[in-house]
């Protein structure tokens, strides 16, 4: 696991995201450290193939194993290379969402959310900005405009 982040548990993971361990779940570990790009993939990491309008990520579950991936999560089984181990679901991004909420009930500290049509990403700047000057302990805010299910997720899953 990366940093001081709490390891998300596989089974709650699992129950969350519907899926099935294949081969076995004795091939995983009790924990999960998930990460959506092969590029900034860690040894030990499980990469999620999530699909977007321009790419699909099954296309990378090959190059995650060769960059060290524990597993991977997939839609199809069939996207697994030989002897890598994978958690099959029907939805990648509904499982990655898992993965944020399993990251999201570890979390004891307190939650602001911001919605709107317009000004969101000054605003969540401006609050940011605020309770850090204010000493409100650690304070974490998604970077840039990723204010979406998936940039949350990355911010609860880094």
């Amino acid at each position: 696991m990366s940093g001081d982040r709490a390891a998300l548990p596989l089974d709650r993971v699992l129950t969350l995201a519907g899926g099935r361990c294949v081969p076995s779940r004795s091939a995983f570990g009790a924990a999960i450290d998930p990460s959506t790009d092969t590029r900034d993939l860690r040894p030990g990491q499980i990469y999620v193939a999530l699909r977007g309008e321009r790419f699909d990520g099954h296309a990378f579950v090959e190059q995650a194993r060769a960059r060290g991936a524990a597993g991977a999560i997939v839609a199809q089984e069939a996207a697994l290379p030989p002897n890598f181990p994978g958690i099959v679901v029907a939805d990648t991004t509904q499982a990655y969402l898992a993965c944020a909420q399993a990251a999201r009930e570890l979390y004891a500290g307190q939650v602001a959310a911001i919605t709107g049509s317009v000004g969101k990403t000054t605003t969540k700047a401006f609050c940011a900005t605020l309770c850090q000057a204010a000493g409100l302990g650690p304070v974490l805010a998604s970077p840039a405009n990723e204010n979406n299910e998936i940039g949350v997720g990355h911010l609860l899953l880094r």
